[in-house]
Order: C-alpha cells, then sequence, then structure tokens
C-alpha cells in the first residue's frame, strides 16, 4: 500500500480520532484551569465522591444508550450498508461524547459553586472522566469491534471498517439528505 493510497483511505476514522483527542484533550485542559482558578481547599466531605460516582453513571448511561445501531439487513448492498454503519457509528460517538463528557462538566461546575471553591472534586474524578471517555469515545479497533458486532447481530456484514476508512467527504457526513 503506498503513502498517498493510505493517508487518503483512513481520513474518516483519523477525523474521528482527532475530534476525540480533542475532546478528551479538552477534559485535562479543565483540570489545570478549575486548579489555576480555584485553589485546593477542602470540600464538604460527600463532595470527594461527586466525580467518581457521574462517572460512573455517565459510563453505564453510555454502555446502555451510546450503542444503539441498526442491525445489517442480509443483502443489502454493500455501499449502502457501510454507509448506514458509518453513520450509526458516528451517532452513537456523538451520544456516547455526550454522555461521558457530562460528569466532567457537572464536577466543574460543582468545583466552583462549593463553599469555599475547589478543584479536588475535579481531580479526584479526573481518572474516571479520562477512563469513561477512553473506553466509549476513542475510536481504537476494539471499539469499531464491538459496535460492528451489535450491527452484524443479524449474521449480515456490516462493512462498518470499509465505510469508517473511506476519505471523508460532506455525502458521507450527510447521507439522509
Amino acid at each position: 500500500m503506498s503513502a498517498a493510497t493510505s493517508t487518503t483511505t483512513a481520513s474518516t476514522l483519523r477525523t474521528l480520532r482527532l475530534m476525540s483527542g480533542a475532546i478528551i484533550s479538552a477534559v485535562v485542559v479543565l483540570a489545570v484551569v478549575v486548579c489555576v482558578t480555584t485553589g485546593f481547599e477542602a470540600p464538604p466531605a460527600w463532595m470527594y465522591a461527586v466525580g467518581p460516582v457521574l462517572a460512573g453513571v455517565g459510563f453505564a448511561l453510555a454502555t446502555l444508550l451510546g450503542y444503539r445501531v441498526t442491525v445489517a439487513e442480509p443483502g443489502l448492498d454493500p455501499r449502502q450498508q457501510a454507509l448506514r454503519s458509518q453513520t450509526d457509528f458516528r451517532i452513537g460517538h456523538m451520544l456516547r461524547i455526550a454522555l461521558a463528557e457530562a460528569p466532567a462538566i457537572l464536577t466543574l461546575v460543582l468545583c466552583y459553586v462549593a463553599q469555599p471553591p475547589t478543584a479536588l472534586p475535579y481531580l479526584i474524578g479526573l481518572p474516571f472522566f479520562l477512563a469513561a471517555l477512553w473506553w466509549h469515545v476513542w475510536p481504537s479497533e476494539a471499539l469499531i469491534t464491538r459496535v460492528a458486532q451489535r450491527i452484524e447481530r443479524s449474521g449480515a456484514p456490516s462493512y462498518l471498517r470499509e465505510g469508517l476508512h473511506r476519505p471523508a467527504t460532506i455525502g458521507s457526513s450527510l447521507p439522509h439528505l
């Protein structure tokens, strides 16, 4: 495979990875911001559990709701099935981002409304936020396999990998318009 071919064929997946990396990195940047702007005073004891508990709830919701896909139809044209699978992956991806990142945002808000304002609840929750985002958002081969298996429940191929390795175009981003 030539360098030009590999650059072109991975562009859709590369775009998803770039976006996912930016979202995951933003959670770390917010940790720096909350540390600089609030400090490290001790909050009420219950606030130490907020980040991990919310991260667990977000993880569970992303697991339950973020993998709803259309089952592959036997006999469907491979290009149409690849487009359908890719669209389902992207829709689920955006939902998983929202569900996995919401706990970090809620904990961040809590850090500023707490008396005294403190970064400790966010910092305690940070590893849990990152783990949930890494598992549900980063488009790794394992995540693609999990989604493909759900699409292929009927036994028909999903062509998800082929769809994700196609070049990103406006048409592939807006298949229903």
